[in-house]
């Protein structure tokens, strides 16, 4: 998300489709967030930003002054995605990429409230999230049980720590902490192991499994990941009296996040969509095979009859990109869960 592309320039786009509009904005991060707003006032149209760091008052005031019309543009990132209600806002822009249909809906539906004297509601899609999930307005069929998935299976193992003498199984350790992003006072014999750490991605299953500190739960102490001296975890950062290791009680830490860069913006145009495309067929499909599959749990037929039945209405490169994981198999068994 930090490096997606958006198309067209934000502010330009909101001046030729919504200009005057009570608008919302969700960002990609709240850097980006701050990042758009300082472009909208560049551009002499009165903004804010909004985020979860801010006092109660403070959001309240630049709420107000939204509703008031005193400010025309508020940018946020997932904070005002639900649970808001501002019926009068018009125009939402979305300047964040998301895989999530729930988010997106939630993100659109901001403006899609009906208000006095209000005819309608514009969304701007810099991020390609219509072409993706199809328009927030189309009719979609649900079912309870949802997509199925493959049951997570939990792998524990036994801690034992030489400090105290105790074993215990990892998911009854206490507070989580992480390897620091950098590593600078490390002294020259532990440095590999620093380099490890620095050179993984933290976000993947190996960085937390490799640098967890993990906390005994009789002592509250730990051994330290680099030379492997007992101590114990306090505040917010921790170093190593040993080898001068740093801990975090963040695994990301705050100087990473804020160096992140906005998403690039690409040059192009904003077209207005009339409903079709790719991701409205496949929601289409998707309604009548929901439609169909419950028939046939009704009547006690096979996921066979419904399959053939999407095959008299639709086309075989309509249907595969819906359900790739369809097997022969699959039509044979029954329809019910």
């Amino acid at each position: 998300m930090d490096h997606a592309e958006l198309v067209g320039d934000i502010v330009e786009h909101w001046q030729e489709w919504a200009v005057g509009q009570k608008t919302i904005v969700f960002a990609a991060s709240i850097a980006h967030s701050k990042h758009i707003v300082e472009q909208f006032k560049a551009a002499g149209i009165p903004a804010a930003h909004l985020d979860g760091t801010m006092s109660t008052q403070e959001r309240e005031g630049i709420q107000s002054a939204w509703r008031k019309g005193d400010i025309q543009v508020v940018s946020n990132c997932q904070i005002l995605t639900e649970g808001f209600d501002f019926p009068e806002l018009s125009c939402c822009i979305l300047a964040r990429p998301t895989k999530s249909v729930a988010l997106q809906l939630q993100m659109c539906g901001r403006v899609m409230r009906t208000a006095p004297g209000k005819n309608g509601a514009i969304i701007l899609d810099h991020a390609g999230n219509i072409l993706e999930h199809g328009p927030p307005h189309i009719e979609r069929i649900w079912r309870l049980e949802g997509a199925s998935k493959k049951r997570k299976v939990e792998h524990t193992h036994a801690c034992f720590l030489p400090g105290c003498g105790a074993l215990f199984v990892e998911r009854e350790a206490g507070s989580v902490w992480w390897v620091a992003a950098t590593q600078p006072g490390i002294v020259e014999q532990y440095r590999f192991m620093a380099r490890k750490f620095e050179c993984m991605d933290r976000s993947s299953p190996e960085f937390t499994k490799e640098a967890k500190l993990i906390i005994c739960p009789a002592c509250s102490h730990a051994s330290c990941k680099f030379c492997g001296h007992f101590l114990k975890p306090a505040g917010d950062r921790l170093i190593c009296p040993q080898c001068q290791g740093e801990y975090s009680s963040d695994r990301q830490e705050q100087e990473e996040r804020e160096k992140r860069l906005p998403p690039v913006s690409m040059a192009g145009d904003l077209v207005l969509l009339d409903g079709n495309g790719p991701a409205t067929e496949k929601i289409r499909v998707k309604n009548e095979y929901n439609r169909l599959l419950n028939i046939a749990r009704e009547k006690g037929y096979k996921r066979g009859w419904v399959w053939w039945q999407l095959k008299e209405q639709f086309s075989e490169a309509q249907l595969r990109p819906v359900f790739p994981w369809l097997r022969s198999e699959w039509t044979k068994k029954p329809s019910s869960p």
